[in-house]
Order: structure tokens, then sequence, then C-alpha cells
């Protein structure tokens, strides 16, 4: 958690990520949830975890497209198991048309 979040027994260190982006090579899909994180209110579920900014930069990097599934917070897979695998699904037959799965 100290690594990567910056989350310690006495202190919290803001981390930042995006060298990631900075290089890059290839491109790339970024699937968020649609239930956003801000404003601060009382969720039913847990929200999606990136923030306005964080949303803007990987939206703005050429080398990513952003997906959002309106119905999900932050697990994705947990909260929008058949929407997810449609849209990662459709992307693979796209760039894999040999190789297509069924949908």
């Amino acid at each position: 958690v100290w690594n990567i979040f910056g989350i310690g027994p006495d202190t919290v260190e803001a981390r930042d990520h995006a060298w990631v982006l900075d290089g890059l090579p290839a491109p790339s899909l970024a699937i968020v949830g649609g239930a956003p994180l801000n404003p601060p209110r009382p969720f039913p579920g847990m929200p999606s975890l990136i923030s306005d900014a964080t949303l803007a930069r990987l939206g703005a990097h050429p080398l990513v497209t952003v997906e959002t599934i309106a119905e999900a917070g932050h697990n994705v897979a947990r909260d929008a198991n058949g929407p997810l695998h449609r849209l990662v699904g459709g992307w693979w037959n796209a760039a894999f048309p040999e190789a297509a799965i069924v949908l």
C-alpha cells in the first residue's frame, strides 16, 4: 500500500504515476466506472476512484482511449461484468478479426 498509494500507518504521501503515461509505447484502453469520485457524498457502493484531473489526462493522451461503463464503480469487473466483457470483446474483435470471439 505504501509503495503504490503512499498510505502508511502514520502518514499519507501523494504518489504521481504520470510517468507511466509519458512512456506509453502502444495504444491502450482505459476502462473506468461511471460513478464519479467527486463531489463527496454518501455512496451505495464504491465509486470510481479516478479523479477528474486523471481522467482528463488519460483522455488527452494520444495513445489512450477512455471508455466509461456507466453502471460501474471502481470494481468494474464486479459491478458490470457483462458490459465489460462486451466492451473488451468488441475491441479484441476489431484488433484481431481473424481471431474474433462471439459476444
